[in-house]
């Protein structure tokens, strides 16, 4: 009676095994975002120029990624598993500015220059990342799906953990899926003229199985 168990047992495990098939292939990330919550030091380039009357933003660009996706599928069930691994880079500029005293009569330089206190950055935030989704099928290749992508900042090596969103659709040789990624942590841990800074993004992806 026990060999029978056991031998039924292998074979449903064996069943559920050959019933889910492996697909892995290269993706393309690409997309812009913006940051939220933004936070200065109390004592700080930028805070300084705020509190002489100064004004500025920091603007999000875009951000690119490659890498690489195994997906986990039932063909005869609704839902599928994806992970991403993938490395990237984000573009951001800032540019604070205040008018500052200036009085030609007392032998003040003219040039812009001089009349202004500024603080400028054009930076690169460096990544990599593991992007887990729990997807479900909603219709022929068309799908949703939520999940989490835990992020490594490469300078500074601190962490994020957004949560995800995507909405995609599978062709024969190629899929395209649309998401959102809501970060949850500081974003701008190495730049020391904020304190804080979370990520929302927009993002498309192209996915090539093999």
């Amino acid at each position: 009676m026990k060999k029978l168990l056991s031998i039924t047992g292998i074979l449903m495990v064996s069943q559920c095994l050959c019933a889910q098939t492996l697909e892995h292939g290269f993706i393309i990330n690409g997309g812009t975002g913006y940051f939220r919550d933004v936070e200065l030091p109390l004592e700080g380039p930028v805070s300084e120029i705020l509190k002489n009357g100064g004004h500025g933003d920091i603007d999000y660009k875009f951000h690119v990624e490659l890498g690489y996706k195994l997906r986990i599928d039932n063909k005869a069930k609704p839902f599928f598993f994806d992970m991403d691994l993938s490395v990237g880079i984000k573009k951001y500029k800032y540019n604070y500015l205040a008018l500052t005293e200036y009085d030609p009569e007392n032998g003040d330089d003219e040039s812009i220059s001089s009349r202004y206190s500024f603080v400028r950055g054009n930076l690169n935030l460096f990544t990599a990342s593991l992007n887990a989704t729990f997807n479900y099928k909603i219709y022929k290749g068309l799908y949703a799906g939520a999940g989490i992508a835990p992020t490594l900042y490469l300078k500074g090596f601190y962490p994020d953990f957004p949560l995800t969103a995507k909405l995609g659709y599978d062709l024969k040789f190629v899929g395209v899926s649309a998401g959102y990624k809501y970060g949850l942590l500081n974003a701008l841990k190495d730049n020391s003229d904020f304190s804080n800074g979370k990520t929302g993004e927009w993002q498309v992806q192209l996915y090539i199985p093999f």
